[in-house]
């Protein structure tokens, strides 16, 4: 795992692209821990999930984590105009 992560840093510099270590992480699925990864001599975080194109993911795989995520982000957005429904201004002449 770490000459893949090597090789993708030289590919993406040879093309004027460069990795950012502060955002990059590493999630191990399914493998026996190995060394952990580095990429320019620092370590890259190991994290159990993470949230990437607003889909979550974590090592146990399926959609619980991420279905959860979803509803709880649209029940926060339901309630924002909660305040405008129950306003007087609205209500309607009998």
């Amino acid at each position: 795992m770490q000459s893949k992560t090597t090789g993708l840093a030289a590919a993406s510099k040879r093309t004027g692209l460069k990795i950012n270590r502060g955002k990059s992480m590493v999630m191990r699925i399914n493998t026996i821990k190995e060394n952990p990864l580095t990429l320019e001599g620092q370590r890259l975080e190991e994290v159990d999930s993470f949230s990437y194109l607003g889909s979550a993911t974590d090592k146990q795989g399926g959609t619980g984590v991420d279905l959860a995520a979803r509803i709880g982000k649209a029940r926060v957005a339901f309630n924002v105009p909660q305040n405008i429904w129950r306003s007087k201004e609205f209500e309607s002449e009998h």
